[in-house]
């Protein structure tokens, strides 16, 4: 039976989420069956940017033989890199021995200001992580490593253009076969705003009149796109696109000749655009437009730009309140209440927490502290939840390297989600 029987790392906020500026608290936690003899404790926590991928060519050796060749794109960057001991040896010792029994060990840290927002993808992340490490003396080291998400607050507010919506007019004329015209199509696509959080529901107004009595309306449909590009620096500098539909909504008619419909996406939870202070990971977001029509017909495809974010609009433009809240209606509403605590200061302590009668980990529910002008602004805005990324996430330990303990399963990023009523597309 092996001595150590429990090896974990545990945050003291529930779900393990903050941002740039906070000090992060936890303790490592493990349990020995017999004395063990230990020459350190270390923690060692990390935020760093990585992106990689391949990509194969066919070369010629020196015989003109052709062959497959992978090249391997990298880029970093590097945050911070703090390490803490949290147990040494005794003066004139090369170890010492613990005790059998339960071990608990508290650390803190603080995390610089100017840090970007977790986010991972297969082909590069933004990740924060802290490893504890049991330095044992003329044996391999026990290891265990566990991430955390950053929230870096994208405040929708800080782009007044994003309370203009989409407002597009198209028109599409159609041709016979013998160059002759049947007529034509004027479609106008419009929303609200064009800065959302996730949570929120993305409405598309779609009018159209259609002047042909031979082409005929089929289909309307919206899709969420997110596109991420990646910035290697070795062998070479050279960018790489990856560009997913995160949701599609469609419409199959039957179509009038003229009409108005409207497409609904809500946003899921996803990591918020632009990745401030991140230099080789860009995250954008588009909705795209597209029409399919009867015969031969070509329909039409048009891409809007739009910005995902993780504070809500509440600015006023043009004498109306665009906020992602409708505070006329939320007081007749049970609000829902978040499935993880908002981000909020945690102080830092070097010491066990006393044992109360608050359970460890409980943090009571407040506005996060770079909310506090939409909570001004919205006073009963009821507080995000925290969801994992839409996306999924990826391995963060090596499951090579020795002596890493714990089952190796996926991190996903967890960002904030708003549960409370949109306004209409009409107000």
């Amino acid at each position: 039976m092996p001595k150590l029987t429990d090896f974990r790392i545990r945050f003291d906020r529930e779900g393990s989420t903050f941002q740039p500026g906070e000090t992060v608290t936890g303790r490592v936690i493990f349990t020995l069956t017999k004395p063990k003899n230990i020459k350190e404790i270390r923690l060692e926590a990390r935020g760093e940017a990585e992106v990689h991928w391949t990509e194969s060519r066919n070369v010629k050796d020196s015989s003109g033989r052709s062959h497959h060749q992978t090249d391997h794109y990298r880029g970093t960057e590097h945050y911070f890199n703090v390490s803490n001991r949290l147990l040494g040896t005794p003066a004139g010792s090369n170890h010492a021995t613990m005790s059998a029994g339960d071990h608990i060990f508290p650390f803190t840290f603080q995390l610089p200001n100017n840090i970007p927002c977790s986010i991972e993808h297969v082909y590069g992340h933004v990740r924060y992580t802290v490893k504890a490490v049991l330095d044992r003396p003329w044996r391999f080291d026990h290891k265990v490593v566990e991430a955390f998400t950053v929230i870096a607050p994208f405040d929708l507010n800080t782009q007044p253009h994003l309370t203009t919506g989409i407002d597009d007019e198209i028109r599409r004329k159609f041709l016979t076969c013998c160059c002759f015209s049947s007529g034509g199509m004027t479609i106008d696509v419009k929303s609200r705003v064009s800065g959302f959080v996730p949570g929120e529901t993305i409405d598309v107004i779609v009018s159209y009149d259609n002047t042909s009595n031979r082409v005929d309306l089929k289909k309307i449909s919206v899709k969420l796109q997110k596109s991420v590009e990646f910035f290697a620096s070795t062998p070479y500098a050279k960018k790489k696109i990856c560009t997913t539909t995160i949701k599609k909504i469609k419409d199959s008619g039957a179509f009038e000749k003229q009409g108005v419909r409207t497409l609904k996406i809500e946003v899921p939870p996803l990591p918020p655009s632009r990745l401030e202070h991140c230099h080789i990971i860009h995250v954008a977001y588009n909705l795209v437009f597209e029409t399919k029509v009867t015969g031969m017909h070509f329909g039409t495809s048009k891409r809007y730009p739009i910005e995902i974010g993780t504070i809500p609009l509440y600015q006023q433009s043009s004498g109306c309140l665009h906020a992602t809240l409708n505070t006329t209606n939320i007081s007749s509403i049970t609000p829902t209440l978040p499935s993880a605590p908002p981000i909020d200061q945690i102080s830092a302590s070097s010491q066990l927490m006393p044992q109360t009668s608050t359970p460890i980990g409980f943090v009571i529910m407040s506005v996060p502290p770079y909310m506090a002008g939409a909570a001004q602004a919205m006073p009963e805005m009821p507080p995000p939840s925290y969801e994992e990324c839409i996306s999924g996430g990826n391995l963060i330990s090596n499951p090579n390297e020795q002596g890493m303990h714990g089952q190796s399963v996926p991190f996903a990023p967890k960002y904030p989600v708003y549960k409370f009523p949109m306004p209409s597309s009409s107000e």
